[in-house]
């Protein structure tokens, strides 16, 4: 199998052979050796210690360029300060898309270059405090420490880091400034330290001259000028003889970087994988310690020790402690095997009562439960499984179960597929089907199953059964009341588009029916012009003329119907109607039987009683929410015919006199509007206001009066998009998720659809369409900037916020006019129009809160 090539490219600061940086590669290799593909490690120095690598950063730069112009690295692994510098400067332009893994870097607060979405690693963490704490456990009666550094860069982040560290032991020890000394200067200053010192080692690479010095040139420096305890905070100067210290390990603080770069290679962003300080450990030289003549008993247990021996009872003390401690055990265990053939009786008492509570477990279990042998027949049942089923205990026991509840044909095959994957030591985890009850009822019901297997041969499986049938049941009522508001958003969109009133009305009547199952569905309209004293539109079940009738109305037929449905607002009759029909024809349509649920729902027009709508069905048992959704949707459906019998009869009248125009015209908008205030009335008088607000900007703004009523009349149906939107989205009382957000954003576009096929002297869809958009092109939904947008729905848009933010909502509390104008003046010629923003906020600050009043007061004038 062929594996895919890697490229990691590894640059240190340091110069091969220096330890850190040998033992940092020694880190990056061992984890990179582990992989499962072919890597390619390429290693580049910067030789810092040794050499300013300012000197040659554009030979090192154009070096690199050369070296990998064919083939970038996957992945680049930087270490100590010196390098991820580079890498932040030059490196970025080599590199720009390659991620980067650092390491050794001193702290976070040396990080002063911005870090970018590739970039990330770990910090090198010096423990100084935990250094000294260590060496005063050692010597305890210590007054002094003296202090050994360089004045490199490096050297003086760690000298500042010192001299927090050294806040901790004011008046306890005394610190010796030995730092930025030459080799013959402080060979002299540690000759004349005092007893009582230890030494702190800290950094030193760089001589007075800044000259170089390995670390075993400045160790043997300081063993040949003194014979103090020396401690370091640096992993390679414990290995070279100074006695202990906290300190990283450079192998592991490697290995630790190389899995960083391992899960990024894996896909992982580095962006997503934060900056982390790797965390010292501490370490002591054995040798120096045994020297010394100090008990291991006196150091810390998690101390890692260099140079252990290597003889065998050394390597394998604990191996013997086990086995000395191990032969002890046993010895014990011959006596606890006399004591436990007593206590075995009394476990056996202990599994009796064990097994009779899990038999009660079972028993008890809410859901339907029960334990299959191997040939698929049932053992055991418990309690809610019969009640479920509607079995006895000998009724189902050594019954085939797939045949007792599935009987045949496709309920069978699904059965016995699911006892297969039991049989074979699958497991079946909560799948939806149906299974037969001993009445022969179908019960939904969600199944698990789970292979009985001891010492590797099955057994059989035990069943669980639930009973999700309340579930499916809520499932259907959301599919109904869903199906309802397609509905409703259908009929909304038929009843003002089409042109044909009476064939709209048959066809909403036929959909009604469909959706109802109803035996049939009319409207009766009363003393219509032209027409006599009514007519009946009904659809109904019947194969002739495709089921649909339209009846003229006599008085004795119109009067019943008129006076009952003055007296109540919804009439609902179960058992034969009380009302008459003249013709044999409509009796065979219109008489209704014992069974069937009759429900009656005024019309009207113009707050005036045009009609009713009627529906006869058989209802269903157990359907309780039935009633409420008849009413609720034959309300609304009765709401829209009114609306559109009104439109309809105003065209009609339009014919005749032109004059009635200008009412007409008004009282469709404020019934469009209205209709939102029934799907929502938590926005109830929301669109009014709007259009009030607007009209006043509008004025303010010295528009012509043709421009002002567009404003108007556009505000006043603004929101009429909503109607196809779910009512359990506009109502949510809590935050809407993304999805939801997303359907309420669709109503400014299905708002311009409804209203572009009516034929306004005004563009009202666009500006419906456009009363989201925002000046800076972050609205919706077409996202328009600036003069794209028109003056008339920039109006709208402040309009619409102002008095949606003052007012109450399900999901918040009114915010209040004072935030609302904060709001809009924080985003003038952002989201807002400068000018509309200056007008809404000079109107407010005359009318003070006042303004509402003011405008209900003059609203009949509009």
């Amino acid at each position: 199998m062929a594996f895919a090539e890697e490229t990691i490219l590894v640059l240190h600061s340091y110069h091969n052979g220096y330890p850190w940086t040998d033992a940092i590669s020694r880190g990056i290799a061992k984890v990179f050796d582990q992989r499962d593909k072919e890597v390619n490690i390429y290693v580049e120095y910067l030789d810092a210690k040794r050499a300013s690598p300012n000197r040659f950063t554009l030979f090192l730069e154009n070096s690199l360029r050369l070296k990998y112009k064919k083939k970038p690295p996957d992945i680049i692994l930087c270490g100590d300060d010196d390098a991820f510098i580079f890498m932040n400067h030059a490196g970025r332009r080599l590199f720009p898309k390659v991620p980067v893994v650092f390491c050794g870097v001193n702290s976070r607060e040396s990080l002063t270059e911005e870090i970018d979405s590739l970039t990330t690693g770990l910090i090198e963490r010096l423990d100084i405090e935990g250094t000294i704490n260590l060496a005063l456990r050692l010597f305890p009666v210590t007054e002094n420490v003296a202090v050994i550094s360089d004045l490199s860069l490096t050297g003086m982040w760690i000298i500042n880091q010192l001299r927090e560290s050294m806040k901790s032991y004011e008046g306890k020890v005394n610190e010796i400034n030995l730092m930025g000394l030459g080799p013959d200067d402080l060979k002299k200053s540690l000759r004349e330290l005092p007893p009582q010192t230890i030494i702190l080692l800290l950094l030193y690479a760089q001589g007075g001259e800044g000259e170089y010095y390995s670390p075993d040139e400045i160790l043997a420096i300081i063993q040949d000028a003194t014979d103090l305890p020396i401690f370091s905070v640096l992993e390679m100067m414990i290995e070279r003889g100074t006695l202990a210290g906290s300190v990283l390990r450079g192998e592991a603080h490697g290995e630790r970087a190389a899995k960083l770069a391992v899960e990024i290679l894996d896909g992982k962003a580095p962006s997503s994988i934060p900056i982390r300080e790797d965390v010292p450990v501490s370490m002591g030289n054995y040798t120096g310690l045994k020297d010394l003549k100090k008990s291991l008993q006196s150091l810390p247990g998690d101390m890692i020790l260099f140079g252990e021996p290597e003889t065998f009872f050394y390597r394998h003390r604990r191996l013997i402690a086990i086995n000395v401690a191990i032969t002890s055990v046993l010895a014990i265990l011959v006596i606890a095997l006399l004591w436990n053939d007593k206590l075995l009786k009394r476990e056996v008492l202990n599994l009796q009562s064990e097994t009779e509570h899990l038999e009660k477990l079972f028993e008890n279990s809410p859901h339907g439960t029960i334990l299959i042998n191997p040939r698929g027949e049932i053992m055991r049942a418990n309690r809610a499984f019969l009640r479920m089923f509607g079995y006895g205990r000998k009724d189902v026991k050594g019954k085939d179960v797939d045949s007792l509840l599935a009987k045949a044909g496709d309920l069978l095959r699904h059965a016995q597929d699911l006892t297969i994957i039991t049989g074979l030591g699958g497991v079946v985890s909560g799948r939806e089907s149906l299974r037969l009850r001993k009445d022969g009822s179908l019960l939904p019901v969600m199944i698990s199953g789970y292979p009985l297997v001891t010492k590797g041969m099955y057994r059989g499986s035990y069943g669980i059964y639930t009973d999700i049938s309340a579930r499916k049941n809520n499932e259907g009522a959301i599919r109904q009341h869903l199906r309802a508001e397609e509905i409703i958003s259908s009929l909304s969109a038929a009843l003002v588009k089409e042109k044909d009133f009476e064939q709209t009305i048959l066809s909403s009547l036929h959909d009604l029916r469909l959706f109802f199952r109803a035996r049939y569905m009319s409207v009766f309209l009363f003393d219509r012009p032209d027409k006599g004293r009514g007519t009946a539109f009904i659809r109904y079940e019947g194969e002739k003329e495709m089921g649909r009738k339209v009846f003229p109305l006599t008085f004795g037929e119109t009067e019943p119907l008129r006076r009952t449905i003055q007296s109540q607002t919804v009439f609902f009759l179960e058992g034969k109607s009380p009302f008459t029909w003249d013709t044999e024809e409509k009796k065979q349509i219109l008489e209704t039987t014992p069974d069937e649920t009759v429900i009656l729902l005024p019309l009207l027009r113009d707050e005036a009683m045009a009609g009713c709508v009627c529906c006869v069905f058989v209802r269903e048992k157990g359907n309780d929410h039935e009633e409420h959704i008849s009413e609720g949707l034959l309300g609304i459906y009765s709401l829209l015919l009114g609306s559109a019998l009104s439109r309809y009869e105003t065209e009609l009248a339009l014919e005749k006199n032109l004059l009635l125009l200008s009412k007409t015209f008004k009282e469709t908008f404020h019934l469009m509007s209205r209709l939102l205030e029934i799907k929502d009335p938590y926005t109830a008088g929301h669109q009014q206001k709007v259009a009030y607000l607007a009209k006043a900007i509008a004025e303010r703004m010295e528009l012509p009066h043709n421009r002002v009523e567009a404003v108007f009349y556009a505000a006043l149906v603004h929101d009429i998009g909503k109607i196809p939107v779910p009512s359990s989205i506009l109502s949510k009382p809590g935050r809407l998720s993304e999805a939801e957000f997303a359907i309420i954003k669709n109503h400014a576009r299905f708002g311009a659809e409804i209203l572009s096929a009516i034929n306004f002297p005004w563009p009202i869809a666009d500006i419906v369409l456009q009363h989201h958009e925002h000046v800076d092109g972050t609205g919706y939904p077409h996202g328009l900037k600036g003069d794209e947008i028109s003056l008339e729905a920039k109006i709208v848009c402040v309009s619409d916020v102002v008095e949606a933010m003052s007012s109450f909502r399900p999901y918040r509390p009114a915010l209040g006019i004072e935030e609302a104008l904060e709001e809009i003046q924080k985003k003038r010629q952002i989201w807002f129009d400068s000018r509309v923003v200056d007008v809404c906020l000079h109107i407010f600050k005359e009318t003070g809160g006042e303004f509402w009043k003011e405008i209900t007061k003059s609203s009949h004038n509009v």
